[in-house]
């Protein structure tokens, strides 16, 4: 915690939590192909005068959040090399994707999403690897700006059609002995007939051995054959029932017993699975299993459809819209349990790959972790595809002017940092090895930052060296939950009952050598603690049937303890010292009426702050003013409050769920919990509360303006803000044709600065041309993002657009 009086306490005895929510705007964009040129100055005259904003908005911002996932349901997975290495792809419905448009497609390098070219203009259903191409499948008509039809490749710079493609969208794609099948609602490419099975001959696509009589969800390639999952009953003329086999010539059944459409497949153990259908119409059991001679049902009820199978690490994952088995379950070996407790909604998409699971679809949580669409399992937890930590933040400190913030999490910033993090104002970074467990508590004591944490459940205390983390004397039986330096001696405090066999009930103190006790027990279990008009305060609740009492917070004088009461609540939670004056917020009393949850001390008894009555778990001072956060009661939702003397009013947006601990660090206010949402702001389990620029991007200068086909055209961007933005990128979009992305910022002046690249055109038409300033933090200045007006520019001479074959012209 930190030593200026905040105080946290990270688990409120009751609290409703509001259903999680989210609100993403969606977006359109064009195709990527940058060559960048160094910065000029001065430029020549612009085309568009742009004027500094010099506008601040005071409200929560994701300072902390270093990318966000798709903002739309993720359908498809692919992993495929671009010459640059291994890498995992993601289709679906989204448009955005890492703070970036991607239009429907993105790829992920292991921290941050990055998009092929402007995307396509449709939802993608499918992809496979082939050759050296990644193919898409899906409802769209343009691939960046080239026309296709229903179908797409792409070779890492360009997108291309295949053939004449399709005439409705291909649900399935697979390559089976060294060929590309494709497979959906299908039924002609260009003038060739195509009964929902196609095969691609490396020109144009042909039907498959006269094809099924209806449509195609799933492939597979198993024991030589090619698989074929669907809502069919004839397979080349012959009866087959959902599912059937191609072994090149000859179409067969693959057992009777299915009833319904078959919506995936997968192999595992070497046997088949497959999703959806039911064996003879038992509707409750929607996964199946073929072992050679028949089907066999796997479980029991699901309690919905089955849209994905996946084997993974030996097991067997199934998802879906299985509402009450939590959408994504493990087979056990005798039924199924939710794997790593579910999402929150449906999972459409899953692959395995560099040995983890990747789940995908329209769910906002995986396990107790907020996510976008899709997740990551490896095994034992969950984490995001681009975000900050992962998971709950409990309690921060500040130290050698960075923040350092303890809690449940694995990963900071997609790097393993279990339990403890530095924020530096930009980045995130570990701290050592991190804690073999969670951060409940942190201080800083003689120089060196000091944890909290359970450990074979019991607790200890551990310092950082600058090296390596080592223990502070023997384990506390019970846990801690605050810890704060006072006359130089570090405190501990919770609900334990002796340190390394010796009689300390809930309040301990480190002596150099070994943890006492500080006088009789002050209370039967401490949340919070804070140093008053040079005095240690603890807080928290007396709960002895033996020896009641009439207070939950005492003073200790230098000897002995004192109570401060009576007690106005069940529970004192958090403390803060402000203004030369004591305040104390907790959890209402039951049937006692009293709905206020914060007081200041009078120095003879607690007087209420009235108006406010959520669970207070922190208490703070910003901005001249005192600030209580934490969890709802019946009808108020979750919020951040502040205190102007007179009354409360709400920080911001509403919180989808608690807040645990508050601090004022560099000038802003920062909130740590278990929330993923703030307004519409994403930002899960840490937020900041501050002045952020507001910014106009604009296009100022095209050169040469028309241009040739052929030649580079050299284009600036400028950003203002109230003062010049240095963090963050632009991204450059044309349509038709050729983007520059992650453009590098040079101040100008004092507000303004500039980002340049070159584009080489290889044919002629009007281009229109936006440019996308993606904000960002140096740590003391948070610049928001914006995006410029269209403009258009024509380029002249060659080929027009319409006729180029753009994927042979050299990549246009």
């Amino acid at each position: 915690m930190s030593q200026q009086g905040t105080v946290s306490k990270f688990q409120s005895v009751r609290r409703i939590l509001l259903q999680f929510a989210a609100l993403m705007l969606l977006s359109w964009v064009a195709h990527a192909a940058p060559t960048l040129a160094p910065g000029r100055s001065p430029l020549a005259a612009s085309s568009i005068v742009l004027h500094p904003t010099g506008s601040l908005v005071n409200d929560w911002n994701s300072a902390f959040v270093d990318n966000a996932g798709p903002n739309g349901e993720v359908r498809a997975f692919a992993t495929w090399d671009d010459g640059s290495g291994p890498a995992l792809y993601a289709g679906g419905a989204f448009i955005m994707a890492g703070g970036q448009r991607v239009n429907h497609i993105a790829r992920w390098n292991g921290t941050s999403w990055t998009p092929l070219g402007t995307g396509l203009n449709g939802t993608v259903w499918a992809m496979a690897s082939f050759g050296n191409e990644l193919i898409v499948s899906g409802l769209f008509s343009m691939a960046g700006d080239v026309p296709v039809a229903r179908i797409a490749r792409w070779n890492g710079r360009r997108w291309a059609p295949m053939g004449a493609g399709f005439n409705a969208s291909a649900h399935a794609l697979i390559v089976h002995r060294g060929q590309l099948y494709a497979g959906g609602v299908l039924s002609a490419s260009g003038a060739t007939p195509i009964r929902y099975l196609a095969r691609w001959t490396g020109d144009t696509w042909v039907d498959v051995g006269g094809g099924v009589n209806h449509w195609v969800y799933a492939l597979e390639s198993w024991n030589g054959l090619l698989i074929v999952g669907g809502n069919f009953s004839t397979a080349g003329g012959r009866a087959v029932r959902s599912v059937a086999t191609w072994d090149g010539s000859v179409w067969s059944p693959l057992g009777a017993e299915l009833i319904g459409p078959v919506r995936s497949m997968t192999v595992h153990q070497n046997e088949l699975m497959v999703g959806g259908p039911r064996i003879g119409g038992n509707a409750d059991v929607p996964v199946s299993r073929w072992n050679g001679v028949t089907w066999l049902p796997m479980g029991t009820q699901l309690g919905g459809n089955v849209y994905a199978v996946a084997s993974f690490n030996g097991e067997l994952v199934v998802g879906g819209t299985m509402a009450t088995s939590k959408y994504l379950v493990r087979w056990t070996g005798t039924d199924w349990a939710p794997l790593g407790g579910g999402t929150n909604f449906t999972v459409r998409a899953l692959h395995t790959h560099n040995g983890n699971l990747h789940a995908g679809g329209d769910f906002a949580r995986a396990g107790n972790i907020p996510v976008d669409r899709v997740a990551v399992w490896d095994g034992r937890s969950w984490c995001a595809l681009g975000s900050g930590i992962d998971a709950e933040a409990r309690d921060f400190v500040e130290f050698d002017g960075d923040l350092i913030v303890a809690g449940r999490f694995h990963n900071a910033g997609s790097r393993p940092s279990r339990g403890i993090a530095r924020w530096d104002g930009s980045n995130w970074s570990e701290i050592g090895e991190g804690l073999a467990d969670e951060g409940l508590a942190i201080a800083v004591h003689d120089g060196q930052i000091v944890v909290a944490t359970p450990e074979f459940g019991y607790s200890r205390l551990y310092r950082f060296d600058g090296n390596n983390w080592t223990p502070i004397g023997e384990r506390f039986i019970g846990s801690i939950h605050d810890i704060i330096v006072f006359e130089g001696a570090l405190i501990a405090a919770g609900s334990f009952r002796s340190v390394d066999r010796v009689d300390i009930n809930n309040l301990a103190r480190w002596n150099g050598t070994a943890w006492e006790a500080m006088g009789l027990q002050p209370l039967a279990l401490i949340w919070a603690l804070a140093i008053h008009d040079q005095e240690l305060i603890v807080a928290g609740y007396y709960a002895d049937v033996d020896t009641p009492a009439d207070y939950n917070v005492a003073r200790w004088d230098g000897v002995r303890w004192r109570p401060m009461g009576p007690m106005p609540n069940d529970s004192m939670d958090a403390l803060v010292s402000w203004n030369g004056e004591l305040y104390a917020g907790g959890t209402p009393t039951y049937g006692s009426g009293a709905v206020d949850t914060v007081f200041r001390w009078t120095g003879q008894g607690w007087t209420a702050l009235p108006g406010l009555s959520i669970f207070v778990n922190t208490l703070a001072v910003h901005d001249g003013a005192l600030v209580a956060a934490g969890s709802t009661t019946i009808g108020v939702s979750n919020q951040v409050w502040r205190w102007d003397g007179l009354a409360w009013s709400p920080l911001g947006g509403t919180l989808d769920r608690s807040v645990n601990a508050l601090i004022a660090h560099r000038g802003a206010l920062i909130a740590g919990g278990s929330f993923s949402y703030i307004g519409d702001q994403a930002t899960p389990f840490v937020a900041a509360l501050g002045p952020a620029q507001t910014t106009q991007a604009g296009i100022t200068e095209i050169t040469p303006s028309p241009s040739a086909a052929g030649r580079p055209v050299l284009i600036s961007v400028q950003v203002t803000g109230a003062t010049a933005p240095t963090v963050g990128h632009v991204t450059l979009t044309g349509s038709a044709g050729g983007s520059c992305t992650d453009l590098t910022l040079t101040p100008l002046d004092a507000t303004t600065s500039l980002a340049q690249c070159t584009i080489q055109w290889n044919t002629s038409c009007s281009r229109s041309l936006v440019a996308n300033y993606v904000g960002g933090t140096d740590g003391s200045t948070t610049w928001q993002s914006s995006e410029s007006a269209s403009v258009t520019h024509i380029v002249e001479g060659g080929v027009a657009c319409a006729q180029a074959d753009l994927f042979a012209d050299g990549f246009e």
